[in-house]
């Protein structure tokens, strides 16, 4: 093992530049406070925009293996039904693969997401939901945590039960291995300095933030950026993703995750 401090300098372009988008739900709730929700005609007019101008890739090809520059891989976070529902049958007909991040306990219990409680607003997947997306082609599943913290505000050890238990139960219901993690909630500040190396630890190729940001070949591989959509116009989706691969060039000051001086210096442990 050896342990490297991520230093990542940004003098001029890098090349190949990759971008990772983060999505909930596909699905028109009457209501949607939390903005999580992207109506099915615009995701597909997503899908459409980015197998248009953007090179498309399975998220788990990003990761040690060759991408051509602008490319884009798509995720979602927590594992609602409509991921099943509405979110693959779409992907598969516009052929873009997709990655679903689950979170596992309430998958388990049959409950709704802590956040989606009081409003019932969407659910999870049922165990059987899930192992049917597992099986679907172009679908990769990977680990939310088991009960979704904030990692940075539990101890070590529930961190590290947190992220190993989620990644070996996903195995067991799916039969497929799981290797990806996003963290909960997924700003720098939610992830705490010892985070990382747990990840690591834990058995995941890479692990994933919601901060903006683009991956290039020395990204820190448990600290990878993505970005947060919402029902947006696709044009206004390009526009952001532009902004990705070229910070600054719409007078937006979208910073590529080697810019975060809060996570720049942190040290992981590369087995």
């Amino acid at each position: 093992m050896k342990r490297l401090l991520y230093r990542t300098p940004l003098g001029g372009r890098l090349r190949p530049r990759a971008a990772v988008l983060l999505y909930h739900r596909v699905a028109e709730p009457a209501s949607d406070p939390h903005g999580q929700a992207v109506r099915p005609d615009t995701f597909e007019s997503h899908l459409e925009m980015l197998r248009r101008e953007y090179h498309v890739a399975a998220l788990p090809d990003l990761i040690g293996k060759r991408y051509q520059d602008r490319t884009v891989a798509v995720s979602f976070d927590d594992g609602y039904a409509d991921n099943l529902t509405a979110a693959a049958p779409a992907a598969a007909r516009l052929g873009v693969p997709i990655t679903v991040f689950v979170t596992v306990q309430p998958v388990l219990d049959g409950q709704p997401f802590p956040w989606d409680e009081r409003e019932e607003h969407g659910r999870p997947l049922t165990v059987e939901e899930l192992r049917r997306l597992a099986a679907l082609p172009g679908v990769a599943v990977g680990a939310h945590t088991m009960t979704h913290p904030r990692l940075s505000s539990i101890p070590l050890e529930d961190q590290r039960r947190e992220m190993t238990e989620s990644r070996s139960r996903l195995a067991e219901l799916t039969g497929r291995p799981v290797d990806l993690l996003a963290y909960p909630f997924g700003k720098p500040g939610d992830v705490g300095p010892e985070t990382p190396r747990l990840a690591a630890e834990a058995g995941y190729r890479a692990a994933f933030l919601s901060q903006a940001g683009r991956i290039v070949r020395s990204s820190p591989r448990y600290l990878l950026p993505r970005l947060s959509v919402h029902d947006w116009p696709a044009e206004a989706l390009a526009g952001k993703l532009n902004a990705v691969f070229d910070p600054g060039q719409d007078g937006k000051d979208i910073k590529d995750l080697n810019d975060l001086k809060d996570i720049n210096d942190i040290e992981v442990t590369v087995l």
